[in-house]
């Protein structure tokens, strides 16, 4: 059962971590009207 919540959380860190991304590229797209392409470069350091 702890395996299962431990995935569990670990999933919803990825999730929030994909959302933080996602909100980099839409407010940089949003506002500068250009893709910022440092955020692809942060995001596969991962």
């Amino acid at each position: 059962m702890s395996q299962f919540i431990q995935q569990v959380i670990l999933g919803l860190l990825l999730g929030g971590v994909y959302v933080a991304v996602a909100l980099g590229f839409s407010l940089v797209w949003g506002i500068l009207n250009i893709v910022n392409l440092a955020h692809g470069a942060l995001v596969t350091r991962f």
